[in-house]
């Protein structure tokens, strides 16, 4: 059988069988792959921690007839920094999840995982970790080429300074009164919020803090559910246990 060496981020997780695990990773060699962790499940098994998301680790994976198992797990951390914080946990998952739902299959790109890396460094980092997640799922946005507008109007481009704005992630992002017409879909929303956000995305590193953060986040989430076509349920979660 053949075995190939992987160096990758776990996103999510999943139980199959008795007592193992289907684990996604993103990878430096072959992007988003998906293997079995046997016995992972088992209280004892060493691949307990491996299965983990918020996990880089590099690991063999053998092809089997229709899956491909891994073994000979490494793990390089398990960001600890991280773990040691709710809120930053809550936050992280909920970024692996919506990395998982954004992002295609066995397509390798090592520019992106090289920004994983430093992505999941900022949120270890960052004095707001909700403000680190918006950064870089503004990041993330741009990567995957569905970018919205959020300051001004998708349509006219005329720039947006109200403390109300049309916005549809599914028609573009935000619309000026003459054109929201064009976005049905769209709902009235923050515009100090949607403003906010239009500057995080201009920003080098995520900032302390963020003006009217809560309803960023609110925009964020509703642009993942578009993008990704359905709800990111630990963002839920997160959303609803930390705001």
């Amino acid at each position: 059988m053949d075995s190939v060496q992987l160096t990758g981020l776990v996103l999510v997780r999943r139980d199959t069988g008795e007592s193992d695990r289907a684990v996604t990773l993103f990878t430096k060699e072959e992007g988003k792959v998906t293997v079995t962790m046997k016995g992972a499940r088992k209280p004892s098994s060493r691949l307990v921690a491996a299965s983990e998301p918020l996990t880089l680790l590099r690991l063999s994976a053998t092809k089997g007839r229709a899956r491909r198992f891994a073994s000979q797990t490494q793990i390089s951390t398990s960001y600890p920094k991280i773990r040691a914080d709710y809120v930053r946990l809550l936050v992280g998952i909920s970024l692996c999840e919506a990395i998982d739902s954004l992002t295609p299959s066995h397509m390798p790109d090592e520019d992106f995982y090289e920004f994983l890396e430093q992505a999941i460094g900022h949120l270890e980092s960052s004095a707001d970790p909700w403000v680190g997640f918006m950064w870089i799922a503004l990041r993330l946005f741009e990567l995957c080429g569905q970018a919205p507008s959020f300051a001004t109007c998708h349509t006219c481009g005329k720039l947006l300074n109200t403390t109300q704005i049309w916005f549809s992630p599914h028609s573009g992002g935000a619309f000026c009164p003459d054109h929201q017409n064009l976005a049905p879909q769209g709902i009235l929303s923050n515009g100090f919020a949607l403003i906010g956000l239009a500057a995080l995305a201009k920003k080098d590193s995520p900032p302390p803090h963020l003006k009217e953060r809560n309803s960023a986040i609110h925009m964020i989430d509703l642009c993942l559910r578009e993008f990704s076509e359905k709800e990111i349920k630990s963002l839920s979660y997160a959303i609803n246990q930390t705001l």
